[in-house]
């Protein structure tokens, strides 16, 4: 037998089945090409957080490093005064220890002679002392 056409409701299901086809595979190439665009668009995204997130951390660290430099130096200028604030206290003291000293050299012939005469003195004393208990411990004296 001879082939029959197709039916108006054949032909219609088919020509809908082969749009519906092409619009599947349109849609499905949509969402590919969506999807790489979505990607794409995502690690360029994601670079761009990354790139602003390192620049961030270089401003941050160059700040901390300004900020721990001003810190050293400010230790430094408190610690190198200090250090020169004790250096001339010991300066002064030593130039004082030294005039005390030389004070004393220059005194020391005058103390060995003062301390002579104190000597002196104290045997003077002594010798006197010993006469008056001498003359206060005798005999008292008869007129005659």
């Amino acid at each position: 037998m001879p082939e029959q056409p197709p039916s108006a409701t054949a032909q219609v299901t088919a020509l809908v089945e082969s749009h519906v086809r092409e619009i599947v595979e349109a849609a499905e190439r949509a969402a590919r090409d969506l999807a790489d665009e979505v990607e794409a668009a995502s690690v360029l995204r994601a670079t761009e957080v990354r790139r602003a997130a390192e620049q961030d951390a270089a401003r941050i660290r160059a700040a901390a490093e300004v900020a721990a430099q001003a810190h050293v130096d400010e230790a430094r200028r408190t610690s190198t005064t200090w250090a020169a604030e004790r250096v001339a206290h010991m300066e002064e003291l030593s130039a004082a220890l030294v005039a005390g000293g030389d004070s004393l050299r220059r005194r020391l012939p005058e103390a060995e002679e003062l301390h002579q005469s104190l000597q002196h003195l104290v045997s003077a004393l002594a010798v006197a002392a010993r006469a008056i208990v001498a003359e206060a411990t005798r005999p008292p004296r008869t007129q005659p």
